[in-house]
C-alpha cells in the first residue's frame, strides 16, 4: 500500500513539474475577451417611446417622450408630462399647502455607458430640459417655469423590443406664479425652485429599427 501510494505521489509531481514548465503564449490585450467591461459600438438604432412616474416625498410626475437611439448609445428626442410639486408654507400663521400643477415641454438625451450581455441590461445617463407651463387646479393655483433634470438609470430588456427601467433624479423646476383662495380671501405670489431627488420607474419601446 505504502508503495503505491508513493507511486503515484511520484506521477502526479512529474506531470505538475511537466505542465508548469510549458510556456502558454499570453494573449495581447486586444485579444483577451472584455465583453463586460467594452462599449461596442452595435447598440441597436430606431425610433423609441418610453414613459415614466416620478415620485418624491413633494413631487409626482408622469412623463412620455418619443427618441432616436444611435449606434453609439446616444438618444435624443422631445417629451411632454405633468407635474405636481407641493411645499408647506406658514400663510396667516397657519401652515398651508402650495401645490403647484404644470405641464412640461422638454427635449432629452440619454447616453449609455455600458452594454451588458447582448443588450439585457444597461446603464445610462439622461438629462431632460424643458419648459413649464401653467396648469390650474381647484385651488387655482398656477405655475410657469423652466425645467432641469439629471438622471442615473438602469434598463433592463424584458423581451424583443420591451424594457423597463428605473432612475434617480436631481429634479430642478423654476416656479412662477399665483395662488388664490377665495374662501379665505387669500392671494399668494411665488417666484421660487423646486429642488428634490425624483425616483422613476418606466418603461421603453422600440417602435422600429
Amino acid at each position: 500500500m505504502n508503495k503505491l501510494t508513493l507511486s503515484l505521489f511520484l506521477l502526479l509531481s512529474c506531470s505538475f513539474i511537466s505542465v508548469t514548465g510549458q510556456n502558454f503564449p499570453l494573449l495581447e490585450p486586444s485579444e483577451r475577451n472584455f465583453s463586460l467591461l467594452k462599449r461596442p459600438n452595435d447598440y441597436r438604432t430606431g425610433l423609441v417611446y418610453s414613459g415614466s412616474i416620478g415620485f418624491s416625498k413633494y413631487h409626482t410626475s408622469l412623463n412620455g417622450n418619443l427618441s432616436y437611439a444611435l449606434s453609439n448609445g446616444l438618444e435624443f428626442g422631445i417629451g411632454i408630462g405633468f407635474h405636481n410639486n407641493r411645499l408647506s408654507l406658514p400663510i396667516n400663521n397657519l401652515n398651508d399647502s402650495l401645490s403647484i400643477n404644470g405641464t412640461p415641454v422638454f427635449i432629452t438625451g440619454r447616453y449609455f455607458l455600458a452594454n451588458f450581455w447582448d443588450d439585457i441590461l444597461k446603464p445610462y445617463v439622461r438629462t431632460r430640459i424643458g419648459y413649464s407651463f401653467a396648469t390650474a387646479n381647484s385651488e387655482e393655483t398656477n405655475g410657469r417655469g423652466f425645467i432641469f433634470e439629471n438622471s442615473l438609470g438602469l434598463e433592463l430588456r424584458i423581451n424583443w423590443n420591451e424594457y423597463v427601467f428605473i432612475e434617480c433624479s436631481q429634479y430642478n423646476q423654476k416656479a412662477l406664479g399665483s395662488m388664490v383662495d377665495n374662501n379665505r380671501d387669500l392671494s399668494v405670489n411665488y417666484n421660487l425652485w423646486f429642488n428634490d431627488i425624483v425616483f422613476r420607474l418606466g418603461y421603453t419601446r422600440r417602435l422600429f429599427e
